[in-house]
């Protein structure tokens, strides 16, 4: 654990710099507060990474810069809802020094275009909910090796719930799903040169399981 005396820009570069010597790469989005140094730092310890102001520190910011009069349009800071205002806000590319890349084409305009769809939004909760919220050690490895472990599992629930179930099934949350689906009980047996799934019959939601069986056998092999 390193102790920074001071919220500055040297004790910002030094926190990313350690980090990247850890391991960190990769990083494609940093969010947080506009604090000059922060994004500085961000620049130089991070190339090619975009910067995204955080809209919770912007908000909460926001009454110091409006009269006392005009304040109560405000509101409450904490009462917005903040997914529009994130998917509005266009990431900015960090250059070494702070400054930033506005060329058309370029890294921020894919974020965009991508955060435009609120379906994105409600994939990270999913990811969270299926182990991305805590990791599990101290350990880098260990958290990367859990991390690609749940982005596969979050790929496979959604295209179940894509081309295998209907209905609420097919927007349900990931533990409405691990308890209706995902921990039924079942038996694999082989008879007649195949392989069956028994599902026992007074299993409330086995017409949805079987149905979603058949809708995947149906579809042609890829490639």
């Amino acid at each position: 654990m390193d102790v920074a005396s001071d919220e500055d820009g040297a004790g910002w570069l030094a926190l990313l710099r350690s980090l990247t010597a850890r391991g960190l790469s990769g990083v494609r989005l940093v969010t947080s507060d506009a604090h000059a140094g922060l994004v500085a730092a961000i620049g130089a310890a991070l190339p090619g990474a975009s910067w995204q102001r955080c809209r919770t520190h912007y908000l909460r910011n926001l009454p110091t810069k409006v009269p006392k009069s005009a304040q109560p349009w405000i509101g409450d800071p904490g009462a917005h809802d903040l997914r529009p205002a994130r998917r509005r806000r266009r990431p900015r590319p960090v250059r070494p020094g702070g400054g930033h890349d506005r060329g058309p084409g370029a890294l921020q305009w894919l974020e965009a275009r991508h955060r435009s769809h609120a379906r994105v939004e409600d994939r990270i909760r999913c990811a969270k909910d299926t182990g991305l919220r805590r990791p599990p050690s101290r350990e880098f490895a260990i958290n990367q090796a859990r991390c690609a472990a749940t982005a596969i599992a979050v790929d496979l629930i959604a295209w179940l719930q894509l081309i295998g179930l209907d209905g609420d099934l097919a927007k349900a949350e990931p533990k409405r799903l691990r308890y209706r689906i995902l921990h039924t009980a079942g038996r694999l047996v082989r008879g007649q040169r195949r392989r069956w799934l028994r599902i026992p019959a007074t299993w409330p939601w086995t017409e949805q399981i079987t149905a979603a069986f058949n809708r995947i056998a149906a579809n042609s092999a890829p490639g």
